[in-house]
C-alpha cells in the first residue's frame, strides 16, 4: 500500500500535527520534493535540492513566524516537529554557481522554444506543484504517486503541450521530458460514480469560481483534440421554445489568450412566435445534435486577453439570446 504524502508547509500553515509514517513533501528554496522518511541531514537537503558538493553550501530551516535555524551538514531534522514551513540554501561561494546541478525547467523550456537538453536533472510541473527528479524518464503511474495520488488507479493523468493541445498518458506509458512541447501533467480523479460529471481537462480558476456562482451543473469534455464545457439546465429567457437547455462552449487551445467564440444550445432553440433565428447550424457535440448560434465579436470589439473570460463570454451569450427577441431595444 503506498503511504500518504505530507506537505510540511501546508500542515505548518494550518496548524496541524505532522503524522509519523509517511512521506513528505517538502519545499527547498522554491521547489518542493517528495522522500520517504520522516528524517532528514542537512547534507541529504543539499544533495536533495542538487547543491553539490555540499560543502560549498548551507542550508538554513524557516520555521512558522519567520525564524530562521542553521542545519548543520550532519544534523538530522524530524520533519515531523511542528513548526517547520521550507528550507533555504545559500552559497558559500557567491561568485560560483552550480549552474551544472540546477534542474532544467521543462515549463520553461516550452515556453522558450529552447530544446530539452539529456541527461540533466528535470524540474516537472504537475498541477500547480513543481517536483525535481533525477532521472530523463518516467511513467504515467510515477507521475500520479510523485504528486501523492494514491492509489494511482482512481486518477487520470494528461500531459499539456504548447499551444493548449492535451495528451492522456497512461500508467505504463513512458514520458521522456526531453520530447519537444511538454509543459505541464495534470491529473483528475476518477471515482466518480455512473452518471456524475465529468472533468477531463482544468479550467482556470476564475472560471469554475465564476461557474459556481450560477449554482448549474457544469462538465469539462474532451472530444478527440477538442476541448468543451457543458453548463446544464441553463435558464433560456421566456420566448423560446425551451426554458432550460445544456449550453456547450468550445475552449479553444491557448485560452484565456485564445477568445472563446459562438454557443451552442441542445435541444436546439426556436421562437415561440414563429420567427427565424439566423446563422444557425447543426453539429454533433459528444454523441449529441447541438445548435450552433455563428455570434461573433467585431473588430471594434475584439477579445481582451487579460480582461475577458468565461464570465464575460457568457455575459454575451445572455446578450445575444435577448437580442433575437427584442432586435428593436438592442439596435444602436
Amino acid at each position: 500500500m503506498l503511504l500518504e504524502i505530507i506537505d510540511i508547509e501546508i500542515y505548518s500553515k494550518e496548524n496541524k500535527a505532522i503524522p509519523k509514517g509517511c512521506r513528505y513533501k517538502v519545499k527547498i528554496d522554491r521547489e518542493k520534493y517528495v522522500i520517504d522518511q520522516s528524517v532528514i541531514t542537512g547534507k541529504e537537503i543539499l544533495e536533495l535540492a542538487g547543491k553539490m558538493p555540499h560543502t560549498r553550501w548551507l542550508v538554513n530551516q524557516r520555521l512558522k513566524g519567520g525564524s530562521i535555524n542553521k542545519i548543520e551538514y550532519d544534523e538530522t531534522v524530524d520533519l515531523t516537529k511542528p513548526g517547520i514551513e521550507k528550507f533555504l540554501t545559500l552559497p558559500l561561494d557567491q561568485t560560483e554557481g552550480e549552474k551544472e546541478n540546477q534542474p532544467i525547467d521543462i515549463e520553461e523550456y516550452s515556453k522558450s522554444n529552447m530544446k530539452v537538453p539529456y541527461g540533466c536533472r528535470y524540474k516537472i510541473k504537475i498541477d500547480r506543484d513543481k517536483y525535481v527528479i533525477n532521472e530523463q524518464t518516467i511513467t504515467g503511474k510515477e507521475l500520479l504517486q510523485l504528486a501523492g495520488k494514491t492509489p494511482y488507479n482512481r486518477w487520470m493523468l494528461n500531459q499539456r503541450l504548447k499551444g493548449g493541445a492535451i495528451k492522456q498518458i497512461g500508467y505504463d506509458d513512458v514520458v521522456d521530458l526531453t520530447s519537444p512541447g511538454i509543459e505541464k501533467f495534470m491529473t483528475l480523479p476518477l471515482d466518480q460514480t455512473e452518471g456524475e460529471l465529468r472533468r477531463q481537462f482544468p479550467l482556470p480558476e476564475e472560471d469554475e469560481e465564476f461557474l459556481k456562482t450560477l449554482n448549474l451543473p457544469w462538465e469539462t469534455v474532451l472530444q478527440g483534440r477538442s476541448q468543451w464545457l457543458f453548463i446544464h439546465d441553463y435558464l433560456i429567457p421566456a420566448g423560446y421554445n425551451y426554458a432550460k437547455v445544456r449550453v456547450a462552449i468550445k475552449i479553444e487551445n491557448g485560452y484565456p489568450v485564445t477568445q472563446l467564440d459562438m454557443v451552442y444550445f441542445h435541444p436546439g432553440l426556436a421562437k415561440q412566435n414563429g420567427s427565424r433565428i439566423n446563422a444557425l447550424t447543426n453539429t454533433k457535440i459528444d454523441g449529441l445534435s447541438f445548435q450552433r448560434w455563428s455570434r461573433h465579436r467585431t473588430p471594434q470589439n475584439p477579445w481582451r486577453a487579460g480582461v475577458d473570460d468565461l464570465s464575460t463570454h457568457v455575459s454575451l451569450v445572455q446578450n445575444w439570446l435577448e437580442r433575437e427577441l427584442n432586435p428593436m431595444r438592442h439596435a444602436v
